[in-house]
Parts: structure tokens; sequence; C-alpha cells
């Protein structure tokens, strides 16, 4: 499920989609239920006229007590002034061991 965070005017501005991050055991190789993390991903919405959306933040679900309060900080504050292609996106609260590490590769 997506969660749009809409500016005062109607505007989507943002959006929050929870992540099921697959790590797996490090001696087999195989993907371990155990071992799955969660990561809300804030991302930016394009705007009229540039068409650039992209990932603006990430919060640790399983790491923080209330991680949907914090996604929703990012996703109003920081996502609206976020340049796309410029700013890189961070872990915003606490990031915990089952947060793989952020790809901030696009494909060509």
């Amino acid at each position: 499920m997506v969660e749009w965070r809409v500016a005062k005017g109607g505007t989507a501005v943002a959006t929050i989609l929870r992540w099921i991050i697959e790590n797996p055991d490090p001696k087999t190789g195989e993907s371990v239920p155990g071992l799955e993390g969660q990561v809300l991903v804030v991302s930016k919405v394009a705007e009229k006229g540039d068409g650039k959306g992209c990932v603006a933040g990430y919060v640790d679900a399983l790491a923080n007590p209330d991680p949907n309060t914090i996604a929703r900080k990012v996703a109003d504050e920081v996502a609206p002034r976020f340049r796309c292609g410029v700013d890189q996106a961070t872990f915003h609260g606490t990031r915990g061991d089952k947060a793989a590490e952020p790809n901030n590769e696009l494909p060509e």
C-alpha cells in the first residue's frame, strides 16, 4: 500500500512505501525470513515540467518505535525540497542491521 503525502492546495509531493528486504544467510546464501528487514521508502513525486521523481529518504521500520511518523516527517519536510540527481537519499532515525545498503545508482 502506498501512502501519498499532499501539500496544501492538493498537490502530491511524496509517497511512502514499505519495502521488504530479503537478507541472505551469510553461510548458505539462502533467503531466511528471520533476517528480513523492512524499510519505509520516501519518494519525491515528479513536479509538473521537470519530470523528476526519486527516492528522498529511508526509515528502518524495524529499528524505530514509530517509523511511520518519521517517514511522514521526511515526506513533508525533506521530499519537497529534495533535488533529484543532486541530493542523496539517506536513512532517518535509527538504522538497524537488517536494513540493506541503499543503491543510489540509476540505470543508464
